[in-house]
């Protein structure tokens, strides 16, 4: 028979955190559910690790080569055979009720496509952080049913999403008739299949903290924050509002010259976290202005040429800036 609800969890080199994610899912309170790992061809133990577990609830995959996150994403999504389809990681930690809030979310909410939690934060060492309104509280309205077209427009305009994608579960009808999840956007396949959704249906949120996101390693600028996934979610953001705004020209102006400054300030954020950290390696793969998707160059001839001059002179004294934020980080801990 199948399961009320797929829980999809891709993996890739974290054993250690993954054996923790899946203890927080073997006991949840709501008991119709699949478990399906898909191990990204691992090198520490991953693999042969879940294939010891006896559960009767888990399925485990592995991919034959290595297919990145939304590769192994859409994988899993074609495996899920639930009612419900969730997206959950492989370093995160989820309340007993996750999973049937959830979905009682989901049966209260018929006409969402999809719905998604709050959260709570812990640090590297496991230790929770102060709990704080993040933006999805703002976002959504009090009865926590936001209207699809609601979110397409914030997901033309903000610089980040505000779904947390590892605590969200999908209709799975709704998903098929969309086209499933994609790869195609690389960093952004996550925001594609939400705006995909959200153009025919609506989107749920539950106020309760239903799960616990671990703050990510810095490794993870490089990975989701670097330079080609920056330049590729702006690139998302424009194709957006081309595609579903066009018609409001005065929104669609405006918004592509916002886009245009925002692009302009993350730069120099992250441009200066390297610094600060005397990355001159990441620094330097910048300079060539190229978006993951399409291979496209980013920002006009002349705002590249300035670019490249802010760069280099970042690069020319990284050590400084390195030094400078080993004084910030010392004077932050104290």
């Amino acid at each position: 028979m199948k399961p009320i609800v797929s829980v999809c969890i891709p993996t890739y080199n974290r054993r250690a955190l993954l054996e923790k994610t899946l203890d927080t899912l073997r006991f949840q309170t709501f008991k119709d559910y699949e478990l399906i790992v898909c191990d990204d061809c691992s090198t520490d133990g991953t693999f042969e690790f879940l294939n010891t577990l006896d559960w009767p609830a888990l399925k485990v995959i592995r991919n034959d080569k290595n297919l990145n996150l939304p590769g192994t994403m859409t994988r899993l999504f074609t495996e899920a055979r639930g009612k419900y389809v969730g997206m959950q990681h492989d370093h995160d930690l989820y309340h007993p009720e996750f999973l049937s809030k959830m979905v009682k979310l989901m049966e209260t909410h018929p006409t969402a496509g999809f719905g998604c939690c709050a959260y709570r934060m812990i640090d590297g060492d496991d230790h929770y952080l102060a709990d704080r309104d993040s933006s999805e509280f703002y976002l959504f309205p009090k009865n926590g049913l936001l209207p699809g077209k609601d979110l397409m427009r914030i997901l033309a305009t903000k610089v980040h999403t505000p779904i947390p994608a590892m605590g969200t579960i999908f209709r799975k009808e709704i998903v098929d008739r969309v086209g499933g999840y994609r790869p195609d956007w690389y960093l952004a396949a996550d925001e594609d299949l939400y705006l995909r959704v959200a153009a025919i249906s609506d989107v749920a949120f539950c106020r309760e903290r239903l799960f616990t996101m671990r703050v990510r390693p810095d490794e993870r600028r490089h990975v989701l924050g670097g330079w080609k996934g920056l330049y590729t979610l702006y690139e998302f953001r424009r194709e957006t509002t081309d595609r579903y705004f066009g018609k409001h020209t005065v929104f669609r102006v405006v918004n592509k010259w916002r886009l245009t400054l925002l692009q302009y300030r993350a730069l120099v954020i992250e441009s200066l976290y390297l610094w600060l950290r005397g990355d001159r390696v990441h620094l330097s793969k910048g300079l060539d202005f190229k978006t993951l998707r399409h291979d496209r160059k980013v920002l006009n001839p002349i705002s590249r040429g300035l670019g490249r001059l802010w760069i280099g002179a970042l690069s020319v004294t990284a050590r400084f800036g390195e030094a400078l934020g080993e004084r910030i980080r010392a004077k932050k801990q104290l």
